[in-house]
């Protein structure tokens, strides 16, 4: 995608795909951080929807400008199951939610929501590596 969790900065958000359609100022953990989202015709082409989430605490510092995470919402057919494997392999694991629907969670820093088939990828969120 471009924007990595952890380093990127507003700056690269800002270049890639331009001004949010809407941006939402919060306050977490006792630090403000906020959410760019792009919708409709501001989403990346093939989806419905992303949030960038920026605020990232990193040996002891805050840095209100860095991308904590990206949560992107994928057109139907976009990323059926197979290719999320094909793309990014096995999952570390795999699981479902509370909705039932499957989810697969990759330790380079992916977590992928699919429907109750497994068929169709209707999230995915992108965050650090995490640690095993």
């Amino acid at each position: 995608m471009g924007v990595t969790p952890g380093k990127s900065e507003k700056a690269t958000v800002q270049a890639m795909f331009g001004p949010p359609s809407r941006e939402v100022a919060k306050k977490e953990e006792g630090y403000e951080t906020s959410e760019w989202i792009y919708e409709g015709t501001r989403a990346p082409i093939g989806g419905t929807k992303l949030v960038v989430q920026f605020g990232f605490l990193t040996g002891g510092t805050f840095r209100p400008d860095v991308v904590r995470a990206l949560t992107y919402s994928p057109k139907p057919n976009i990323f059926p199951g197979p290719a999320i494997i094909e793309g990014w392999g096995v999952p570390d694991k795999r699981g479902t939610d509370s909705s039932g629907r499957t989810v697969f969670f990759y330790r380079r820093g992916l977590i992928a929501t699919l429907d109750k088939e497994g068929r169709e990828t209707s999230e995915m969120l992108f965050t650090i590596e995490q640690p095993e």
